[in-house]
């Protein structure tokens, strides 16, 4: 109650949801290089368009960590603020992780629910990039938000179920001296799916906020 009447006496600072933006646009084009490698193949080329979204990403995150250091009113709960951009950056993290963890294992191609898993991902982010400008009219966007942050939930639980079918394929299709191979793709997938996780993690902190700024 004390925050809401504090942001009807204060000018706020918008600069936020434009970070949110800047950072969503750098999440697109990590997951849209992370689902191109895994179609694909791995190549070092790959690697570093991974790279240089997630640093593209962590700069955003950054801006938006001193904007909150400088700024006595915000938007939404400082809590709220950390949360989302949190989960966003996580998102960034985890994508390049794939890369990085595909190219020290020496997985140079991937079972199609990699792909499948790494599209539904991209849909998530695709999401969130639509969700994020609507954050500067909470009230009147908060239906539009709240489906699209079911449509993230959907989306997940069905990149959970694709996760689970890839590990039961991956270890009925094992024999003991593909050891090294199994435990490196499932890393991997477990990887790809902490991307997903993450996606779900930034639509829980939106409802979050729809709920408490609505």
């Amino acid at each position: 109650m004390l925050h809401r009447l504090f942001k009807l006496m204060m000018p706020s600072d918008d600069g936020f949801i434009g970070l949110f933006v800047e950072h969503a646009a750098c999440l697109v084009e990590a997951t849209d290089s992370l689902h191109g490698m895994v179609s694909n193949g791995w190549s070092h080329e790959a690697a570093i368009a991974l790279a240089a979204s997630e640093q593209r990403a962590d700069r955003a995150a950054e801006k938006v960590y001193r904007l909150l250091g400088k700024s006595f009113v915000t938007p939404f709960r400082r809590s709220e603020i950390r949360g989302l951009i949190g989960a966003m950056d996580s998102i960034a993290d985890y994508a390049e992780d794939v890369a990085k963890r595909s190219g020290v294992y020496r997985v140079r191609s991937f079972p199609a629910e990699a792909a499948e898993m790494t599209a539904c991902a991209r849909m998530c982010v695709e999401l969130i990039a639509e969700a994020v400008p609507m954050l500067s009219a909470v009230s009147k966007n908060a239906e539009a938000i709240n489906t699209l942050c079911e449509k993230i939930h959907l989306v997940e639980d069905e990149a959970d179920r694709i996760y689970d079918r890839a590990l039961l394929r991956l270890f009925d299709a094992g024999r003991p001296t593909d050891a090294v191979a199994l435990f490196a793709l499932e890393k991997v997938f477990d990887l790809i799916e902490e991307v997903v996780d993450a996606c779900d993690d930034a639509a829980k902190v939106l409802g979050d906020i729809v709920a408490e700024n609505a």
